[in-house]
């Protein structure tokens, strides 16, 4: 595990946040995007807040595109790292645009930036904390467009509970006013494990990608028309189409139009299914990648009777076993199969 969850906030709408996020709180998805196009998340009003939880880590890695309406008159929570409801490290912002960092509220030494944002402008935010009752050097800080504006001292404590790690992953809180908003585009959250993706990763780009063609494997029934046209909605639409199957084994796979950018790096790939199941079975399914001529399945997810979001990530690509390349990504196929 490294790289846990990305966000690019382009292939869904308002009322699917709750099934993308754990929980969501005054949180809507806007045009356009950080570059102008695509969509956006807002959050506004006075505790406008999105959390992820996934497992307890120790070292926790987000970054995020961020833009600014207003300044409120108390500080404002950006990034909290949480042990269930409790609080331990934060990321806030001040009125006067400067960050800061603190343990549950708990100022610390070398926890607070001199550099400003300025409103109404896009900037790369990214935060690496490790929970600890005394933090090594190096293992708490914030940068801003690639450059560090905090690092807190070391032996300091970034710990409240119990436990040194954190769950969950809170995004937004105690904005002050119904005038504020803030957007958030490109996200990431990479935990500490791992050789790759267990830093900070820069100012990146997350770019969406739907099915625009049938894929080799064509093994589930459509509602109607090739498979690939009941799965390419940007907004998903539930029961007005879809691919079913019942056959534990059977296999969908769809081609894309691929990414049209050229990256340095591509740190992975995430297969965003959404699906539910129709019978009270019990019923798993597994995303499927393509490349090189193999399909190669990852998690087990079981589903439930209500659609949602089952994300799986390929840091890799599984037929080299190397970092994904752009020829890579645009020759894979992406798809589900049946397991129970």
């Amino acid at each position: 595990m490294s790289l846990r969850f990305v966000d690019s906030f382009d292939h869904y709408a308002t009322a699917n946040g709750a099934q993308k996020w754990t929980s969501v709180d005054h949180f809507t998805i806007v045009s356009p995007g950080r570059f102008g196009t695509g969509q956006c998340m807002q959050l506004s009003m006075n505790w406008p807040n999105v959390t992820k939880t996934l497992d307890a880590q120790p070292t926790w890695i987000i970054g995020f595109a961020i833009k600014l309406s207003a300044w409120v008159n108390g500080p404002t929570l950006l990034i909290v790292l949480q042990d269930g409801a409790n609080y331990q490290a934060d990321l806030r912002l001040n009125p006067d645009g400067t960050l800061f960092v603190t343990r549950n509220g708990t100022a610390v030494t070398g926890g607070t930036s001199t550099r400003s944002l300025r409103l109404n402008t896009w900037y790369y935010v990214e935060m690496k904390c490790t929970i600890a009752t005394s933090i090594p050097a190096n293992s708490w800080q914030v940068r801003v467009n690639g450059t560090q504006v905090i690092s807190v001292t070391a032996g300091q404590s970034s710990q409240v509970t119990a436990n040194a790690t954190a769950n969950t992953v809170r995004i937004g809180g105690n904005m002050g006013t119904s005038a504020f908003n803030a957007w958030f585009d490109d996200l990431y959250m990479c935990d500490g494990q791992g050789s790759a993706n267990n830093d900070f990763l820069g100012d990146l780009k997350i770019v969406a990608v739907l099915p625009n063609a049938a894929g080799t494997l064509t093994q589930w029934g459509s509602l109607s028309g090739p498979n690939y046209t009941n799965v390419n909605q940007q907004t998903p639409d539930d029961d007005t189409s879809y691919v079913v199957s019942s056959t534990p084994g059977q296999i969908d796979t769809y081609l894309t139009p691929g990414i049209s950018e050229t990256p340095t790096n591509i740190i992975g790939v995430q297969a965003g299914l959404y699906a539910r199941k129709d019978d009270a079975a019990t019923r798993t399914l597994t995303k499927v990648i393509r490349s090189g001529g193999v399909a190669y399945t990852g998690l087990n997810l079981a589903m439930t009777t209500t659609y949602a979001y089952y994300l799986d990530i390929n840091e890799t690509d599984p037929a080299t076993g190397s970092a994904w390349t752009k020829a890579g990504v645009n020759a894979a196929e992406i798809g589900v199969q049946e397991i129970a």
